[in-house]
Order: C-alpha cells, then structure tokens, then sequence
C-alpha cells in the first residue's frame, strides 16, 4: 500500500533464500538429501522440511509460508536471493535450467501471495547462477538476460523505475527501485561481482582516496562499473535528501572471513561509512561473522561484528559506530524457517518534509517439529495458516530505542556494563538481561521465550537433538573514526573518534581494546 501522507511509520519484510526444491519427499531420508526413500522414517512424514539435515525447502512450506505473511501494514519487500536449490545430491546433479525454474516457482507464488500494490525487490544469490557463484556480469550476460525474463512479472510497464531497473540489471546484475516515493530507494546490489568465489570478475580497482574526490574507477571494469553506479546513486539520494537500503545476497564478512575481494571488499566499507547519513542499512544473507575486519592505513572506516564473546573488549570510547548491516533468517530449514520485519519512522523536519530512520526489526520464526505435526502433504488452500511466531525484537528485547548509531553505541554500552557484575557474581541486572538475550537470538532459530522475570528461556525441540541451532541472523557494524553491519547478531561500520591512528602491522583488531 502507499504511505500517506500524515503517516508516521512504514513495514517492509526482508525474505530470503527459499531454496525450492522440487525433488523434496517428505518420506525420504536426509542421508539423500530427502530424494528417494529410505529406511529413515517418520511419524507423521515431515511435509514442510527437516531442520538441520541439510535438504532444501519443499514446495509446500515456501508456498504455505508466503501464504501466511500479514501484509496489512506492509509497503514493501526485500527478497535477497538463493531461490534455487543446493547441488548436494551426487546422484540428482542439478542442471542449468533448474536455476531459471526454481526461481520461476519462487516469483510465480511471490505475484500470487503478495499484491501488486506492494513493491518487491528482488536480488541475484549465488545459488541463482549456474555454475553457483560464477557470473560474468558483461552487459546482456545470457545469465541476467534469463533472470529478468523470470522476474519481469515484479516490474510492471507502468513503473517509472521498470526500464531504468531493467538497463542497470542487463549492464551488470544491479538495480535501484523507489519503494516509497520521494522517501527511501532501495539499491539492489549484484554482491557476486565482488564475491571471492566468483572467478570470472576480476578485483576492484586499487583503493585509494585521491585529491577531489577522485576515484580510480575503470568503467570498462565491471565490478568498478557497480562501485561508480553505487556512489553516484548515494550523492543523488543525498542531494535529493531521500534515504537509502543497500541490499545484496553475500555479505562483505562470513565465518571469521572476509568473503569479498580485497578492493571490492574496503571500497564498500569506505562508501558505507562515507555516505552513511543516507544509507539506512544494507541487509543481507550468509553472515556470520566472528572477527573484525583486518585494518588498512588508508581507510577511516572499519568493518566488525558484535557478538557477545568480545563485547566487553570493544573499544567504544574511541570509536563511533556509523550504520548496521542486518542478515535475515533464511525460508530454507537449515534450522527453523524464519524472515524478518522491519520498521520505519518518519520524523518531520523544521524546514519542512520528513526524514527516515530504521526505527526497530522482530524475527518472525516457525516452531518447524510442531508445523510438521499438525500439516500434512495434501494441505490446501484455505487451510490454517502456518503459525510464524515473534522474536528478538530490538525494541521490546533489547531496548534499543532505533538503529541508527547512536542508539546502537547506548546498547553496546549497557551490554558492556553487565560484565563487572557477571564477574562478581551478582545478581544480573537488566544489562546482563539484554546481553543474554542478545546472545540467545544469535545463537538459535528456534525463537527466544522469555519468563516472568524477563529472563530467556531455553527451547529445546526433538529434531535438533537437545542443540541450539544458529539463526543465520547476524548484526554488523561499520565504525568510523567510528562503523555498523548486522541482523540478530551485529556488524559494524566504525570511525574512529579523534583522528587517524597510526597502525602496526601487528594489530588485526583495532576496534578491541
């Protein structure tokens, strides 16, 4: 629906990788990947999927999921990616055309489930390509050509950004939309032409900030053609005051690495941090990030997530957090099915109009073993809806009053005050409450309860065999000189706070004290 004009917030969704598989059947085992029958077996057949075994999405429970999504107060959505099944199964070797028809099943139930009236944004994932992970990205690749046919439906004629959304995506794979007019542009970036994996495109120019604001750009190069394209997207938005999401399939960081090549890698860093006055957040999948990105003398702005283990060691005092990148719980039952809803604020300006922030975010997550009991393989239309449940809220949970830096450096802080008294072995007070939380929400997809005293509750269902299981949802941070990226675990954009620092080439975490 539209935003009015007396309206004081927007909802949008965050849905991604749904992972279809066609070939899924509910009395297969997972040891084939849930193909063929087995001897495993269970009672009633598991028809919308098996946490944790490593098979991909039945039909059933992508269809019966976005059948169940509340769209009252939705304006729009973001759908980043990895529509396709996995190639696990040696003996079902997946072919290139499966790509194209996954993706199809995908957008098919997307136009079925979610009106017209609500804008969708789709994004290239890895798995969306075949080879996975390997794209050209030449203009009019066959590859893009083929997606855009498949997605064409998202785009009606009579959208002002269809033809300027379709020129970009045939140039390189990226995109921008207009989600609410005049308001906030979602940036749909091509994340596979900086992707390590990615073999075909080679890196970004080398980083370097030259006089003017020069940059070093070659645009015969295609990742430098998406850098260019990115910068002058956020100077229009920032000379238009209108503000910005930055959305892409893989992130920059994943398990302790860095996934993007080197210059492509701290390019983006350096614009997210730079341009952070526009940008509300990026959002994501693949992230879990455990260490801070390794430091260059050159850039002010740093990449690192937040995770409860080197909380205390953050050095908040010197460095500012600038923005988040927040990853979103996956359709795909690696753990339980889970897609993110977000908030929007607008505040009105002295000088007249409004701005935008990011005001809160919930994870809405499925109870998958009590789903899988009460469904059945010839569930249809008109049935009960799955029952989606909320979670990890950063407003009722955490008690972040909005995710913009400042709100965001408060949490940390709290979070860092519980320490001394966890130390001493006092009782926990509301810091240690929210840390745990916090840690909680990171550490399983099964969603968080909470008890009388505010206190989470450990949830522990029979098909993950007494584990807690990973949310796939992460919070990053880019700090400046002070930075912020991140999901329901936090990276961040940071700058630091009194000037450069002069590094050795000994220290690999300068955002820990």
């Amino acid at each position: 629906m539209a935003v009015l004009a007396n309206a004081t917030t927007s909802q949008f969704l965050h849905l991604t990788d749904f992972h279809i598989d066609p070939l899924y059947e509910a009395s297969a085992g997972p040891n084939t990947n849930c193909h063929r029958r087995s001897l495993y077996s269970k009672s009633p057949p598991p028809v919308l999927g098996i946490a944790g075994s490593g098979c991909d999405s039945p039909i059933l429970l992508v269809e019966e999921t976005l059948k169940s999504l509340v769209l009252t107060d939705i304006d729009f959505v973001l759908w980043t990616g990895d529509s396709s099944r996995h190639d696990r199964d040696n003996q079902r070797r997946k072919q290139r055309l499966e790509t194209y028809r996954d993706n199809r099943l995908a957008v098919d139930m997307l136009v079925k489930y979610v009106p017209p009236t609500i804008k969708i944004v789709p994004t290239i994932g890895n798995w969306d390509v075949f080879p996975v992970s390997q794209l050209e990205c030449q203009e009019n690749d066959p590859q893009l050509l083929n997606l855009w046919d498949v997605w064409s439906p998202l785009f009606p004629l009579d959208d002002p950004d269809t033809e300027a959304a379709k020129f970009t995506f045939l140039q390189g794979g990226y995109l921008s939309r207009m989600v609410l007019d005049g308001l906030v542009n979602v940036l749909s970036i091509n994340s596979l032409s900086f992707f390590t994996e990615n073999l075909l495109v080679p890196d970004c120019a080398k980083f370097e900030l030259l006089p003017w604001g020069e940059r070093p750009f070659d645009p015969a190069h295609i990742a430098d053609r998406q850098l260019i394209w990115i910068e002058e997207m956020l100077i229009e938005a920032r000379q238009s005051r209108t503000k910005v999401i930055l959305q892409g399939h893989v992130s920059p960081m994943g398990n302790a690495e860095q996934l993007w090549k080197q210059e492509c890698f701290e390019w983006y860093v350096y614009f997210s941090g730079e341009y952070s006055d526009v940008i509300l957040h990026f959002t994501s999948q693949h992230t879990t990030q455990l260490e801070p990105a390794k430091p260059t003398p050159v850039n002010p702005f740093r990449l690192t997530t937040l995770v409860p283990n080197i909380i205390k060691s953050y050095d908040i005092k010197n460095w500012k957090i600038m923005s988040a990148i927040f990853t979103g719980s996956s359709i795909v039952p690696a753990y339980n099915p889970g897609y993110r809803v977000a908030t929007l604020a607008f505040l009105p300006l002295h000088s007249g109009g409004w701005t935008v922030t990011l005001e809160r975010h919930w994870t809405m997550y499925l109870d998958l073993a009590k789903a899988n009991k009460v469904a059945s393989s010839s569930q249809t239309p008109g049935g009960a809806p799955l029952n989606y449940k909320k979670s990890c809220d950063t407003r009722d949970d955490y008690g972040i009053s909005d995710l913009g830096g400042d709100s965001l450096e408060k949490w940390v802080m709290v979070m860092q005050g519980a320490f001394p008294d966890l130390a001493k072995g006092k009782k926990p007070g509301e810091g240690a409450k929210i840390l745990r939380r916090y840690g909680k929400c990171i550490e399983t997809s099964l969603g968080v309860q909470w008890d009388e005293k505010g206190d989470p509750v450990d949830i522990v269902e029979d098909n993950v065999d007494g584990e807690w299981v990973l949310n796939g949802e992460m919070v990053a941070w880019v700090f400046g000189l002070m930075a912020v990226f991140g999901g329901v675990a936090v990276w961040i954009y940071c700058k630091r706070r009194y000037g450069d620092s002069n590094y050795t080439s000994g220290e690999t975490t300068p955002l820990l004290g």
